[in-house]
């Protein structure tokens, strides 16, 4: 059983945050990134592809973070392998030592460039996980030894059909989800109460807003998601861009200690797309 499994179902708030493998076949910055955040969060995901661009499989990453002596949890997506290759890479991934899968759609392809598979969507890929775990395979194969992959799946708080979503992935096999993210707990409310009626292992999105680009980003996709006030405000009254990012990494600490005093969720997901650097910097002022 990971250690990540055993925190998150022991009640513990767990951190994790996100760190895309590398563009190419040097891993020298993707493995100093790990360390950096070794004993600081209780586990890391290793990204699929993020938006489309090209990176080393995260099965491959996977390995090198637990080699590294970090835990990884690996993103694999619907979009990019049909369901012989998504038994194949779980298969491959277990037998490296890996135990913790995020199910994702995937980002939709752009004018047809890559084209997408999507032969699962997340419910039918996580039945393949959990169908490893039972000792067969997608054709009802017995393979020669049980997984026992620890599976999770994504949420969006503001999701308009979100207890179906929830219900839907709890009974394909879920056992955590990490969300999409939340820049105030005030808009929660109704996620609080769907969450705590199915007792769901929840870790929040909390993504470090340090620049006006990044604010504008998080604007474009984030659809429904309140974003206070102060945050804005924040971004635009510093100048030097260090005065920005400690803002950004202060307020998205403070919003940690929020989510972890409400005892309603299992932890905070933290990421920072536009520069991995900031969560580095962010979990030095963690207490995990």
């Amino acid at each position: 059983m990971s250690e990540f499994r055993k925190k998150i179902e022991g009640g513990k708030f767990c951190i994790t945050c996100e760190i895309s493998p590398p563009r190419g076949p040097n891993f020298s910055d993707f493995e100093s990134k790990v360390k950096n955040l070794i004993g600081k969060v209780d586990a890391i995901n290793i990204t699929d592809n993020p938006m489309l661009s090209v990176r080393m499989s995260p099965v491959v990453a996977s390995y090198l973070c637990l080699r590294s002596g970090a835990e990884p949890i690996m993103q694999m997506t619907c979009r990019d392998r049909n369901i012989l290759a998504i038994t194949s890479d779980l298969i491959s991934a277990y037998s490296l030592g890996v135990r913790n899968v995020l199910v994702l759609r995937g980002d939709l392809p752009k004018d047809g460039k890559p084209q997408g598979v999507f032969e699962l969507d997340v419910p039918g890929f996580l039945k393949v996980i959990n169908d490893l775990n039972e000792g067969i395979d997608f054709r009802r194969n017995q393979i020669n030894q049980k997984c026992d992959f620890f599976p999770g799946a994504a949420l969006n708080p503001f999701d308009m059909n979100l207890r179906d979503n929830l219900l839907g992935k709890l009974e394909s096999g879920a056992k955590f989800f990490q969300t999409q993210p939340v820049f105030d707990l005030s808009s929660l409310e109704n996620f609080i109460k769907i969450v705590q009626d199915h007792k769901a292992n929840v870790l929040v999105g909390v993504i470090i807003v340090a620049s006006e680009r990044t604010l504008e980003i998080v604007k474009s996709f984030a659809k429904g998601i309140y974003i206070p006030q102060k945050l804005e405000d924040g971004i635009l009254k510093f100048e030097k861009k260090e005065d920005k990012e400690k803002f950004g990494i202060d307020f998205s600490l403070e919003l940690i200690d929020n989510l972890k005093r409400s005892g309603a969720f299992s932890g905070a997901h933290i990421y920072s797309p536009a520069n991995e650097n900031l969560i580095i910097k962010l979990a030095d002022k963690l207490i995990v």
